[in-house]
């Protein structure tokens, strides 16, 4: 294993020269014994999303602020990465997205999944319902071999162009399943597969993050925009929602990434 790990180290540098910092959470503490400032976080993180009040509408919390600094290290990381000619493919990218990630994670506390399978409704036989998610970030509930998902990301590669309006559309629809409802027709059932054992209950937060990566040719920026906006239209009714992230990692230019959205310009808002 360890073997394995150095190979890929080899491939994907976390850094250059540094080593990474990884980003932990007041929650990863005591396993056995939460605080009552965890319970309280585990009693909000299991109110549906039709009932949310009060001033955390959108379900910011220290896990979701530590997955979106991680994310945005490693999109940085990424695109030095392909820079490198380390990345010539959506899989690679993927491989290394997931690799920064975990390096930049607390392993204690947050467990990733790659192309994590999630169905509308209760027929596990269903396949017209089936969306399957490129990463999944989910934190490890306290006191419970539950875990509950932070972050889903879908990761687009076209460094000669930008992706085609259908497949941007498709991975929002995807993201857009991540969410919790009442009903159990139209509820996420998220399956965490190929383990022997037990299976792994997979929760959701109520305030998860959506994020769609792309790596793109610098002058397609306005036309990946529009992809996005078109998506939004069709999936969300152009309800741009709160909890969406478009990071853009560009093939050339002079800027190497381009992260927006909702909770950025709520966590920027709230270091001032």
């Amino acid at each position: 294993m360890r073997h394995f790990t150095s190979q890929f180290e080899a491939l994907f540098p976390t850094s250059r020269g540094q080593q990474v910092k990884r980003l932990t959470s007041p929650c990863s503490g005591t396993m056995n014994e939460p605080n009552s400032r965890q319970k309280d976080e585990l009693v909000m993180s299991s109110v549906l999303e039709n009932d949310e009040k009060g001033p955390n509408v959108y379900g910011d919390d220290e896990d979701t602020s530590a997955f979106l600094s991680a994310f945005q290290v490693a999109w940085k990381n990424c695109t030095t990465d392909y820079q490198s000619r380390l990345v010539n493919s959506e899989h690679t990218l993927q491989s290394a997205l997931y690799f920064h990630l975990r390096n930049a994670l607390d392993p204690k506390h947050f467990v990733l999944y790659t192309e994590m399978v999630v169905r509308l409704g209760e027929d596990d036989n269903e396949t017209k319902n089936k969306s399957v998610i490129d990463l999944v970030v989910s934190r490890r509930l306290v006191d419970s071999n539950q875990l509950e998902v932070i972050g889903a990301i879908e990761v687009k590669f076209t460094p000669r162009g930008c992706p085609v309006k259908h497949a941007v559309e498709k991975d929002l629809r995807s993201l857009s399943v991540i969410r919790n409802r009442r009903s159990s027709e139209h509820r996420a059932n998220l399956n965490v597969e190929r383990f022997a054992g037990d299976e792994t209950q997979v929760l959701i937060h109520r305030g998860r993050k959506m994020v769609i990566a792309a790596l793109i040719d610098s002058k397609h920026k306005d036309r990946f925009d529009q992809h996005c906006n078109d998506g939004i239209e069709k999936v969300w009714g152009g309800r741009h929602p709160k909890n969406l992230v478009t990071a853009i990692a560009y093939s050339n230019g002079p800027i190497a990434t381009d992260v927006s959205g909702a909770p950025i310009d709520r966590s920027l808002t709230e270091s001032l």
